[in-house]
């Protein structure tokens, strides 16, 4: 999946935090969008 301009920086945001958390809420955010 590529995403241009500022959502792909919100998404990349999202997973960093994800992996470094383990942040459930993002983690269901990210399924969400490769699910879209």
């Amino acid at each position: 999946m590529k995403v241009k301009g500022p959502v792909a920086q919100i998404i990349t945001r999202l997973k960093h935090r994800s992996l470094e958390r383990n942040d459930t809420v993002s983690a269901r955010f990210l399924t969400l969008l490769k699910i879209i």
